[in-house]
């Protein structure tokens, strides 16, 4: 399995707790397997063979600051502390041999493991803190390891050295730099009291990260600019809040207010700048890595069957050409719930299809549709030869569609095939 990275915001623990609630696993497997074995309605079933790879998970989480209470500056050096930062979490994998029992409760058992093995990397855990980047700092260590470890003694087994040290200093320094700066300015945000735009600010880091340097100085700047202009602006509009919300405190408050983001706000921006034009030039140093881990389909996806979505054994040409079909007249048969498909090749290549759909029986001839018809309408299926006529009723009486095979066998498949149907 590809490895994952995973941004959490804290008001999205919640939901995330909730999906995984409808398995049971919000609650130890010990307190729900006597629950799980007595509910009648829950269809047991039997695995022969499950096997799941290992999970290899990059956490980030920022604490949502609205929500907490109490003293400002406490809760700024809470959230430095609190918010992780590329926390790495692997999950070993599983393989389950003949496993019979109820889905939720295999699926508690599964989740049991996973925390046990969660458990067991705590300590690791601590290198995610944002205000301490531990992962960041091991990459040069991981840099100068790589070059005393290199066997080869060749120039170009030296430059290759040379070179991992260079890029683990490289990001280990600006990553470093990037993670301390982050952390330290939505520290100094918080001091502001303006829940909005905190809020807003975070969702913008979400959805804009530097790829390079250009862009880690471009939305540096672009939050200098922002933040001084939040600032400026809540100094008048902050007063005028708070007075039509409660008088003459709120006007109090609300200049209070103005006169912290006019101040906290310029100095988070421009840790901003610091923090997003250090994390492009760590990212800068990916685009020379020519090991970088790309996703690759290693198949096909698995085809469904009937409207009902049946699953069938594995088939590699069903899973190949339902795509096709659901492409070709330009989307015709998209929506069609396929029964089957009788398929005929000729020298290693595609020669004709027949299609058994819920919809229609079509056949294709290389790669081009020639005829298709209404399942209701077909009277009798007839063998000629190697052919197949269909017999279909129509206003002007039966009509003949011959599905042309090279092969008897293909032929005798497709008759199977409809007289199943």
């Amino acid at each position: 399995i590809v490895p994952v990275t995973v941004k959490i915001q804290e008001e999205q623990l919640q939901p995330i707790q909730d999906f995984f609630g409808l398995f049971g696993c919000s609650d130890n497997i010990t307190k729900n397997q006597d629950s799980l074995l007595e509910d009648s309605q829950e269809i047991a079933m039997l695995i022969k063979n499950c096997i799941i790879s290992p999970i290899d998970i990059s956490v980030s989480f920022r604490q949502a600051f609205e929500k907490k209470k109490g003293n400002m500056l406490v809760k700024s050096l809470q959230m430095a502390f609190v918010n992780i930062q590329e926390l790495p979490v692997t999950l070993p994998s599983q393989n389950y041999l003949n496993v019979y029992g109820k889905l939720k409760l295999m699926a508690l058992r599964l989740f049991d493991e996973y925390q046990k093995e969660l458990t067991d990397q705590r300590a690791g855990m601590l290198t995610g803190i944002a205000l301490f980047p531990l992962r960041d700092m091991r990459d040069i260590g991981v840099g100068i390891t790589n070059l005393f470890s290199n066997k080869s003694s060749s120039a170009a087994g030296i430059a290759k050295g040379t070179a991992g040290v260079i890029k683990g200093t490289w990001t280990g320094t600006f990553g470093t730099v990037s993670s301390i700066t982050s952390t330290i300015s939505n520290g100094v945000l918080a001091l502001s009291h303006d829940k909005q735009y905190i809020k807003e600010k975070q969702e913008d880091e979400r959805k804009n990260q530097p790829s390079n340097v250009f862009e880690g100085v471009s939305l540096g700047l672009l939050s200098v600019v922002k933040s001084i202009g939040s600032g400026l602006a809540g100094v008048v509009t902050k007063p005028v809040k708070g007075a039509s919300k409660d008088g003459f405190v709120g006007f109090l408050k609300g200049t209070g207010k103005g006169l912290a983001g006019v101040v906290t706000k310029p100095i988070s921006g421009g840790l901003d700048l610091v923090s997003k034009t250090s994390e492009g030039m760590k990212n800068t140093a990916k685009i020379f890595d020519k090991e970088e881990i790309k996703a690759q389909r290693f198949r096909f996806p698995r085809p469904f069957y009937t409207q009902n979505d049946i699953i069938k054994p594995f088939d590699p040409l069903h899973s190949q050409l339902f795509p096709y079909i659901r492409s070709i007249h330009e989307g015709r048969y998209f929506d069609d719930k396929i029964l089957d498909l009788v398929i005929e090749l000729k020298d290693g290549r595609l020669n004709s299809i027949l299609l058994l759909s819920e919809e229609r029986i079509a056949f294709c001839y290389q790669g081009s549709i020639q005829w298709e018809i209404k399942p209701h309408y077909l009277k009798k299926v007839i063998m000629d030869s190697s052919s197949v006529v269909f017999v279909a009723k129509s206003e002007k009486g039966p009509e003949e569609h011959i599905a042309i095979f090279e092969e008897v066998t293909s032929a005798k498949e497709a008759i199977d095939r409809v007289n199943v149907l």
